[in-house]
This record gives C-alpha cells, sequence and structure tokens, in this order.
C-alpha cells in the first residue's frame, strides 16, 4: 500500500492552460454560479517526452446540462458532437 501511495504521489508533468482557455473556463464558471458545471479540455502534449500536456480549446457543458448546487451532469451527446467537429475539420489543438 505504501508502494502504491509513494506512485501515485510523484509528479508527473504540468498542465499549461493559456489566457484564452483560462478564460473560457472561469466565464463558464461564473455564468453557472453557484450551480457547479464542468466540461473537456482538448490538448496537446507539451513536449516529446509526455510529461507535461496543453490544454488549447474548451468545449462547455453542452445546452441540455443538468446544473445543480452539488452536482453536474454534461450533456454528453453534444460534447461528442463538438469533439467530432473538431476531429473532422483537423483542428486538433
Amino acid at each position: 500500500m505504501r508502494r502504491l501511495q509513494r506512485v501515485l504521489s510523484r509528479p508527473v508533468g504540468s498542465l499549461t492552460i493559456p489566457g484564452t482557455t483560462l478564460a473560457t473556463i472561469l466565464a463558464e464558471g461564473w455564468a453557472s454560479w453557484p450551480m457547479e458545471t464542468g466540461g473537456l479540455l482538448l490538448g496537446h502534449r507539451a513536449n516529446h517526452h509526455g510529461l507535461g500536456a496543453v490544454a488549447a480549446r474548451v468545449i462547455g457543458p453542452g445546452p441540455e446540462a443538468r446544473h445543480e448546487r452539488y452536482g453536474f451532469e454534461p450533456d454528453a451527446t453534444w460534447q461528442a458532437k463538438q469533439v467530432a467537429i473538431v476531429l473532422d475539420a483537423g483542428q486538433h489543438p
């Protein structure tokens, strides 16, 4: 058990969130306040060693998402369509 705890507590990289991506995340959070919200982050590896990532794009919760005070359920169908649009258009983050 201790070995597993050591492995799980080791840093494995970093996540870079560019200013425009962070602004989108914050806007969504404030728009739903005080209810919970969520979404998807799409991005890429920051380097060839796979030790970091860049969150380049945000896909919001979706129009049919359920926002509650202590819970959130995304509109997964809408989110999947948005991911497909990004991938089909070759707009990989």
